[in-house]
């Protein structure tokens, strides 16, 4: 029978964290996971990192997530060091399309709270938006 220091739940990036950290401390460390690792949550967050809020009760978790956001190019560079490979991770943003006659009202109040609580983001126009990503279609926002 084996035995270990440390069993944790749940295999997906914070599972996987944490047993790195755990196991960089040289304990043994057991992930066990329900389905396929990494294929849940962190599956579903299609490897996005936002510190933004995505309703207004996520508001007092905006400080850790943006200094979690702060320490992550470190994180990743240590993973990429003890495994040997790439995770491919890039800093280039999102878009959000605020569709309909009240997206321009909707993403200026977005602007203004992401301000208020020093996130960075940046308003561009729709017409903007299509430029980055010519797949916006017009018709299929309003």
């Amino acid at each position: 029978m084996n035995s270990f220091d440390v069993a944790i739940i749940g295999g997906g990036v914070i599972g996987g964290a944490i047993a790195f950290e755990l196991a960089a401390e040289k304990l043994s460390v057991l992930v066990i996971d329900r389905q396929q690792p990494g294929r849940e949550a962190s599956w579903a967050a299609a490897g996005m990192l936002s510190p933004g809020p995505d309703a207004p009760e996520s508001l007092p978790m905006v400080p850790l997530a943006k200094e979690s956001l702060r320490l992550y190019p470190e994180f990743v560079a240590a993973t990429e060091s003890a495994s040997g490979k790439s995770t491919s991770f890039v800093r280039e943003g999102t878009l959000q399309i605020f569709p309909g006659p009240h997206g321009e009202t909707e993403r200026e109040k977005m602007a203004s709270e992401y301000r208020r609580l020093g996130l960075a983001m940046e308003p561009i126009s729709f017409e903007s938006a299509r430029k980055l990503e010519n797949r916006l279609d017009q018709r299929r926002t309003l």
